[in-house]
This record gives C-alpha cells, structure tokens and sequence, in this order.
C-alpha cells in the first residue's frame, strides 16, 4: 500500500483501500511475482511520480499507470522500452542495451521518442487525442506523462460486448477522422491507426493513442520498422520501401478499424488482397450499404482510388444518413494482469507525512 499523508492507496491501482488485496484490482503484494522486463510497482520517477501497474505493453514502450504527487491525480506514463533493442535486469530500473548496433538505433528512437511526445503536448487542448504533460529523461531511457483514460479500446470493445451497430460506427468514425485532421494539418501521419489504438472513453468520447509511433521510432527504410505493422490495418504502401504515404494511409487504417468494429474480423491482408479481393468487393458481412461503400473506398488497394484528405473522409462520412449512436461504456478499464512488486518502504520513506 502506498501511505500518502493520511491516505492509503492500492500500490496497483492507486484506489482507496484499507487492506490487501484491493478491492478493485485484486492486487496484493504477498501474491506477486516481479516481472524484470517492467518496473516494478512502487518505482519512483522525477521524485514525483508512482509506478503502478502496467496498462499495456508493445514491441518499442510500457505503459504504466501512475500517481503524481504533486497533483494528487492518476496518470498513465509511457516508457521507451524497445525489446529488440534493450533489455532491464532482474531487481534494476534503468535499461542496457543489447549490443552496439542497438546501441545507435536506441540513441535514435529515444530522441524520436522525446521529441514526439513534445510534439503531441502542443494538441493538449484538442479534443480526440490523448493530453501529454511533461516528458524526462530517467533510466537511460525517456518517458512521458499523459492523461489517464478510463474506458475501453475499441478492440476491448468489440471482444467484450460484440460487433458496432452502423450507427455507433460512424459516432467513432467522425470523431477519429476529426482527431487525425488536427494531426494532418501539422504534416504528421499517424501510420498506427487499429482498434488497439482507438480508445472509447467512459465520457462518450474518442481519443486515439500512440501518434505517429512507426515514424518516431526507427529512420524511415529501417528493417525494423515492420514490426509495427498490424497484417490487415495497414495499408499496401506500409509494406513497401518506397511507398508512397500520406492521409490516405491514415484513412484505410481507420476504415479497416472501423470495418473490425462491425464485423469483428480482422481485413485481409492487403497483399493477400492483390490476388483474390472478393470478400471486400461483396461486402461479406452484409454492412449497412451506404456505410460500406465509404469504407469500401477508403481501403482501395491503390492509394489513387481511395479519399486522398481527411476532410474528404470526413465528408462522405457526414453525407451517410445513418443516426449516429453513443456507446455506453462503464468506469471499468480493461487491462492486463501485471506482475509487479510494491516497494513499500521506499514509499513510506518518501510520501508519509
């Protein structure tokens, strides 16, 4: 438990408790086995800020949600952790990387990384996307500090409660294209867009995550960019050394996310595509007509047949007359189980009053 004043928290999830385990996540510190690839629970960063318990976890970062001090609030915070390229030892918190050519990729990524999550703490104010507040370097690694958002993804979504009706598609449509305008009229692609990335917030609306996290990453031709690539949300130009990408790259991934949302199938590959297109072109799972066919053409194979601007996208959207449903989501949050150890008397050391 963290004692905070004359608080105690869950050293997990941060909600009010009395005793282990906590009510709300299970968490108990006598139950836990450490997982060395993570920090561990109770890790202190900036002399400010809690680790908690991991919220999610990819190939190049780590997201944790944490407790600013300073604020008193819960927060997520996302950590450069490219496992091909570094590794954390058992009972230690800072990085080491795996040999000298990982080390100049990492030295790449985590600029890129840095300077990203600068660039994203400009849209602060702007609906659809996801507040970034501070952003540090610690552990010979950097991180940054943003909202914490309560809901669900939309791949969370479709998993546990079934497919979108069409009109519930299209409320998720318009406020994702919305979200990827903004980011367009700086020049950015966002190059990641799946239900993954697509979050359902509990107060009605939708924030994308994970802004332009191939491109900020590795230099573009690198042979690692590929394992970014989500087989079916990306695009054929995604797959290709000199692939011509723009907006349209971003609106077939959020046509095949919404496609996913309807239908709970993941889109054929598109160089599967090149040879047998049939599932597409017939409308497999029967969506609403008018729905399909915006989608239909936002996932052409050739970028030249698709909507080629996000405000051209968002057009044909607003033109389906279809009425648009809100989803209910509940306070509840979907997350993995961690693995996590509590460091209490390090935090008791810090924070008690």
């Amino acid at each position: 438990m963290v004692t905070l004043g004359n608080k105690l928290l869950c050293s997990a999830c941060f909600s009010p408790i009395k005793k282990e385990p906590c009510k709300k996540c299970g968490f108990s510190e006598e139950n836990y086995v450490p997982d060395s690839m993570v920090l561990p629970v109770g890790t202190v960063l900036m002399g400010n800020f809690i680790i908690g318990r991991v919220l999610g976890r990819g190939g190049f970062g780590i997201t944790y949600l944490a407790y600013d001090v300073k604020y008193s609030k819960v927060i997520a915070i996302k950590e450069y952790f490219p496992v091909e390229l570094a590794m954390r030892r058992q009972g230690e918190t800072g990085l080491m990387v795996r040999d000298r050519k990982s080390a100049e990729l990492f030295k790449s990524g985590v600029l890129k990384f840095y300077n990203e999550a600068g660039f994203i703490a400009r849209f602060a104010d702007s609906e659809g996307i996801v507040k970034v507040y501070q952003f540090f370097y610690e552990n010979n690694t950097a991180y940054f500090t943003m909202e914490y958002l309560t809901g669900m993804t939309l791949k969370d979504y479709v998993i546990n409660c079934g497919v979108l009706t069409a009109g519930q598609a299209l409320r998720i449509a318009d406020q994702a294209a919305a979200a990827l305008q903004k980011i367009h009229s700086q020049n950015v692609l966002h190059r990641d867009v799946c239900p993954d990335n697509i979050m359902l917030c509990s107060d009605g609306s939708v924030k994308i995550l994970d802004f332009g996290s191939a491109r900020q990453v590795f230099p573009e031709g690198s042979q690692l960019l590929t394992v970014i690539l989500k087989p079916g949300f990306a695009p054929i130009e995604q797959y290709m050394r000199k692939g011509k990408q723009g907006e349209w790259t971003d609106i077939y991934a959020l046509a095949a996310s919404i496609y996913y949302g309807l239908t709970m199938q993941i889109p054929e590959n598109p160089q599967n595509r090149l040879e047998d297109d049939s599932d597409m072109e017939n409308n497999r799972y029967h969506v609403a007509p008018e729905l399909w066919s915006v989608l239909y053409k936002a996932m052409k194979l050739k970028y030249t047949d698709r909507y080629l601007s996000t405000g051209e996208f968002q057009k044909a959207l607003a033109d389906i007359p279809i009425r648009r449903q809100n989803i209910r989501i509940s306070g509840r949050t979907i997350h993995k189980k961690d693995t996590d150890s509590p460091l209490r008397q390090l935090l008791s050391k810090l924070f008690r009053a």
